[in-house]
């Protein structure tokens, strides 16, 4: 799947990269990243502030080399209606996601969102397949997009629908160099996420 509209911003990074305050997550270390997951660190990350991602629509954002180089993004549980991205002072309507919603449907609805709040001129889907997250059936694949300074970017989305909310990682970073450089780090932290209780 492609879309291609207007001039491009990858929206977390222009809200965070100017003013974020991290803090190091060590690794070993199980952290809390959102409503009820709680995921253990691997490689070097550093958390977000979260006053600085609260308008942003997740829940908790790690990065390693910062926020405009590489970033790791947990969503919770978006309800039935609700959007992925929150854009601030905006009159951009974004996609919401829906309860029955089929994978496909899930993947349109990370890549309409994406797309829109950013403005970008090109993105695409691809390779949607079984992946287990949470401990419970669910969802992976992969995109690619071109950002305003015309980078090519890569992400990994890796997420599962269940108890009538969507929640999901995404790990976004240059396609050149920098999404293999901590890509294992990134799927190493997906396989280690948990319900909190679980």
């Amino acid at each position: 799947m492609k879309i291609r509209n207007g001039m491009a911003t990858l929206l977390l990074v222009f809200v965070l990269s100017a003013c974020a305050t991290y803090s190091k997550v060590d690794t070993g270390q199980r952290v809390p990243v959102g409503e009820g997951i709680t995921v253990t660190a691997v490689g070097g990350w550093a958390s977000i502030s979260h006053q600085l991602i609260s308008n942003t629509g997740a829940d908790a954002i790690w990065t390693v080399d910062g926020p405009s180089i590489n970033h790791l993004t947990f969503y919770s549980a978006i309800r039935s209606g609700e959007p992925m991205l929150v854009v601030p002072n905006s009159d951009v309507e974004l996609p919401v996601w829906r309860t029955g919603m089929t994978e496909p449907d899930v993947m349109e609805f990370v890549e309409g969102s994406l797309a829109k709040a950013n403005k970008l001129p090109f993105i695409e889907t691809e390779n949607l397949r079984p992946h287990t997250f949470l401990g419970q059936p669910g969802f992976a694949f992969e995109f690619n997009l071109v950002n305003q300074k015309q980078l090519e970017i890569r992400g990994l989305v890796i997420g599962t629908q269940a108890g009538g909310v969507l929640r999901m990682m995404t790990y976004t970073a240059p396609k050149l160099h920098f999404f293999a450089k901590d890509e294992a780090s990134a799927r190493a932290i997906a396989a280690t996420a948990q319900l909190t209780g679980s």
